[in-house]
């Protein structure tokens, strides 16, 4: 074999040993690796000390939204789930499903009722009043804040996820980041007591591209 063949069949060798070595060595994640900041609407009861009454806080500590003000939000997953209604100030935690077995197994061996609930996550822009520590997501041209929030499953449920689901059965070939959902807090009051709720419509405002493809990637990852 010639010098020149020889090199030729080295070189060959070593590209195939640089393509195998760059394949084992890709970085793969799935949904157990990923931790989402939790948001909070905080209560007057809330025992957190971030923020005021109405606002949405991130991990308990940053807000995100004041509650004086409405912005369009991303959704780049929801979930529904059921809970188990242990009740208030007892020491009993209720159990959560997240498929219909799930909840008719729960049902099966509890007292408590078991209602639905939600978990929602998206992303929020940053914007006047907030904690500008909140939003470690660049996308385009904007900060951006990812976390997850847990509806619960009374009015809150209704005013977010129930408009979302209604969306989604009569788009269905839509996702929930087609489109962006404008965010705000409504009071409310039964009884003597006093809290607030979040409420959610849609929004005339289109979603970037940037943040479509977050979307997108997230999704991919986590189904």
């Amino acid at each position: 074999m010639s010098k020149t063949k020889a090199k030729e069949e080295t070189n060959k060798i070593v590209e195939v040993e640089k393509n195998e070595l760059a394949q084992e060595s890709k970085f793969t994640v799935d949904s157990s690796d990923i931790q989402l900041p939790r948001y909070s609407l905080r209560q007057a009861s809330s025992k957190f000390k971030a923020g005021e009454t109405g606002d949405l806080v991130k991990d308990q500590e940053y807000v995100v939204l004041p509650a004086s003000s409405e912005t369009d939000i991303v959704f780049v997953d929801v979930r529904k789930k059921w809970r188990e209604q242990a009740p208030f100030g007892s020491q009993i935690r209720g159990r959560v499903a997240y498929t219909e077995q799930e909840k008719e197994e729960i049902e099966g061996d509890t007292e408590f009722e078991v209602k639905p609930a939600a978990d929602l996550i998206f992303l929020i822009p940053e914007g006047k009043g907030t904690d500008e520590d909140a939003f470690n997501y660049p996308l385009g041209d904007t900060n951006y804040a990812l976390g997850i929030y847990d509806t619960g499953s009374k009015g809150a449920y209704r005013g977010t996820f129930m408009q979302i689901a209604t969306f989604l059965a009569t788009n269905p070939a839509a996702s929930p980041a087609n489109v962006m959902w404008t965010w705000r807090v409504v009071d409310r009051e039964w009884m003597g007591n006093e809290w607030v709720e979040p409420m959610l419509k849609i929004s005339r405002n289109k979603v970037d591209q940037d943040v479509l493809e977050f979307a997108t990637n997230y999704k991919n990852i986590t189904s």
